[in-house]
């Protein structure tokens, strides 16, 4: 995916403008364990509440490509015969109606996550139908045509933290008392899109996965869902290639060899992308 494929799926997390059709959650206590499950239609929700989900889905389709969000390829056993990838396409078919389907799902996911003490996770999983209106010679969408829809989902899982007792105003005593904490949802550690959205179409051959935190991603999550193994973190790629070269190179590690090593790197880079390579 592009910057600008991404740009065009993230706007349609606002709540003035959107079609997002099921906002599924499941709350996780740190034993990994669901201990509750709801569902949403967003057109129901308060103009506050939907603006905090969606905040947290836009969050998902942030950062760098290929730090923070780091396609995910299928290989074509599994896209045929796969578990993992067979549930998120029945997920996405049913636009999250199924529930069986949905518990299946965050039962995975829950598997996946780390067991962090005094923190508990929610896992929220949206789907949306977007509507591709064709576009005329100039470029301009025609909104009275479409090709297609492209069916998707985004999910997002968040720690859930208990903040500290402190001293809270009470109108109606006038006064500030002593309140217990509360267990509040923070922005999203780690996440996906699926399945990719490449050349204003689907691919389900991959999905986008997001992880705050470059150098310590939820790595358990990814073999959960997707079946396949978690890529090597940017930040452990980028030191390993560093050390590699200097182990290799030597004394001969000149500022003209670093720069000829790069250019075959976005070679290597540009062919991958052109040809669509795992």
């Amino acid at each position: 995916m592009t910057k600008k494929d991404l740009s065009e799926i993230r706007r349609r997390f606002n709540p003035e403008r959107h079609n997002i059709t099921c906002i599924r959650g499941c709350y996780v206590n740190s034993q990994g364990q669901p201990i509750a499950a709801f569902s949403h239609a967003p057109v129901n929700l308060r103009k506050e509440d939907a603006e905090k989900y969606f905040s947290i889905f836009r969050r998902t389709l942030s950062g760098e490509l290929d730090q923070n969000l780091i396609t995910i390829g299928f290989p074509p056993e599994q896209v045929m015969n796969g578990r993992e990838h067979a549930l998120l396409m029945a997920l996405r078919d049913c636009a999250l109606q199924d529930d069986e389907l949905v518990d299946a799902f965050f039962e995975q996911a829950a598997a996946g996550l780390p067991q962090i003490p005094d923190q508990h996770h929610l896992i929220l999983l949206a789907h949306d139908g977007y509507d591709l209106a064709r576009r005329n010679k100039a470029g301009e969408k025609d909104p009275d045509a479409s090709d297609e829809v492209f069916h998707y989902l985004l999910c997002s899982v968040c720690p859930v933290r208990l903040t500290k007792p402190a001293l809270t105003y009470e109108p109606r005593e006038n006064d500030f008392t002593s309140s217990e904490g509360d267990w509040t949802v923070s922005m999203p550690e780690t996440g996906f899109l699926f399945p990719c959205f490449e050349e204003r179409a689907a691919d389900i051959y991959a999905a986008l996965s997001y992880t705050r935190d470059t150098a310590a991603p939820y790595a358990g999550l990814i073999p959960a869902l997707f079946g396949v193994d978690a890529p090597l973190p940017a930040a452990l790629q980028k030191e390993a290639f560093q050390t590699m070269l200097q182990d290799t190179l030597g004394e001969d590690c000149s500022l003209e060899v670093m720069q000829a090593v790069q250019e075959q790197v976005m070679d290597k880079i540009t062919v991958q992308k052109e040809e669509k390579l795992p």
